[in-house]
């Protein structure tokens, strides 16, 4: 019965900002794998408009869920579990867009 004297009872929760930033950084990450697979099955050759636009709309989902991610950081009486998996998995996305956009215009 040691382990019961460690226990520590608080009233933290998890992070509602830092579960939305981690749900919209998992999101992006499988509409990109998802993309790249109908990407490499493909037989059309015109469909790169429609990647191109998902691309952006990702962009800005992973832009948002780090902005929310790190709002999170700002609750109290909360676990930052979430929001540093959220912002390391936004931040990754972010990071990834823009190196596919610099490389895209060279």
């Amino acid at each position: 019965m040691q382990g019961i004297g460690r226990l520590k009872l608080n009233d933290k929760k998890h992070s509602l900002r830092g579960i939305i930033g981690t749900t919209l950084g998992v999101l992006v990450i499988l509409i990109q794998i998802i993309s790249m697979f109908v990407i490499a099955f493909s037989t059309v050759e015109n469909d790169t408009n429609i990647f191109g636009l998902l691309g952006i709309f990702c962009f800005v989902f992973s832009l948002s869920g780090l902005i929310v991610s790190i709002a999170g950081f700002k609750e109290e009486e909360t676990f930052m579990t979430f929001p540093i998996i959220g912002t390391i998995l936004n931040i990754f996305m972010v990071t990834a867009y823009i190196w596919l956009f610099i490389v895209g215009t060279l």
